[in-house]
């Protein structure tokens, strides 16, 4: 399974004035998505005061509801074993 991107802690240290390339660099991740949470904190007018009361995982479901987790994508079994 893909590593959700740590969103809260990208909001965090950008407020804190670092660059996108420390920010990746400092939670080992890409800059793309450095910047995709940017971008989409900016589209969805989420800053840092909104994103600091929120949830981790509410902060990246606010984001990117498209891949928010929804649950499990297979609910159980048909076949009688």
């Amino acid at each position: 399974m893909a590593r959700k991107i740590r969103a809260k802690d990208i909001l965090r240290m950008a407020a804190g004035g670092l660059s996108g390339r420390a920010i990746a660099d400092a939670l080992g991740v890409s800059r793309n998505s450095v910047g995709a949470t940017l971008a989409a904190a900016e589209r969805e007018g989420l800053s840092w005061e909104d994103a600091e009361r929120m949830a981790a995982p509410e902060v990246y479901e606010t984001l990117f509801p498209e891949k928010a987790d929804t649950g499990p994508a297979y609910l159980g079994s048909s076949l009688n074993w």
